[in-house]
């Protein structure tokens, strides 16, 4: 009891566990107000939108691009061949790419709700879908074409990166299997990347620097694939594959 001289020598037995037992309680309910701050954080880690293309009349003819809140991403698309493997590749989007998405999540209350357009007939440009998921918050909305400048914006950035790896996997094969042929598709490449068609470059990097350093390659080509290069952000470079 001397370790107690708080106490008084007479306390009972009784009084004196009561009190320890209060003392546990109140020191557990600090801790979990001090620890409650933290869940929020963890749910909006493990949050993903999800990104789905179909339009069979071109290739790829479906593909599917997943990026989750910590900037992780993947990609696989299926050609309009059922006998061609599906093309697969994980990869990190940028920090900038990934905050404005999840903006745009936020804005638009999680992608719940109908955002095709449809006060007058349009082209069929693909169906698309954005999904969001986390432990908090769950929405979806399929559409061929929206009105909605941030749907677009969406829509867009994950069209031009999915047009950015496949060009990326047909510049690998060219390198591979048809090095004369890679001038036209790099002077394809450099005009859209100017033009801003092309998105998330780091991601392609790995390949435009092989090209760039083969010296079996002609210059002309080196040159382009430089000058993609040129265009890569350096913030972006922690990022690459």
């Amino acid at each position: 009891m001397r370790a107690f001289g708080l106490f008084r020598k007479d306390i009972s037995i009784v009084r004196f566990f009561s009190c320890l037992l209060l003392l546990a309680l109140g020191v557990g309910i600090s801790s979990g107000a001090a620890q409650s701050p933290a869940a929020p954080i963890e749910s909006a880690r493990s949050g993903a939108i999800t990104f789905t293309f179909d339009m069979p009349q071109i290739d790829p003819s479906h593909y599917v691009i997943v990026v989750d809140s910590g900037g992780h991403a993947s990609y696989e698309s299926h050609s309009q061949d059922p006998d061609d493997p599906p093309y697969h590749i994980e990869f990190r989007v940028s920090d900038a790419g990934r905050d404005s998405l999840f903006a745009a999540a936020r804005e638009l209350n999680y992608f719940r709700g109908d955002f095709d357009y449809r006060k007058s007939k349009i082209a069929f440009t693909g169906t698309k879908k954005l999904e969001f998921a986390s432990p908090e918050q769950q929405g979806s909305t399929t559409y061929n074409w929206s009105q909605d400048v941030r749907i677009q914006r969406v829509t867009q950035f994950f069209q031009n990166l999915s047009t950015t790896l496949e060009m990326g996997r047909h510049l690998s094969d060219l390198h591979k299997y048809d090095k004369l042929g890679m001038d036209a598709e790099l002077k394809r490449m450099e005009e859209m990347a100017r033009t801003g068609d092309l998105t998330e470059l780091q991601v392609v990097a790995p390949v435009l620097e092989k090209i760039a350093a083969d010296h079996t390659v002609i210059n002309i080509a080196r040159r382009r694939a430089e000058a993609i290069l040129a265009r890569v952000p350096s913030s972006s470079a922690s990022e690459r594959p």
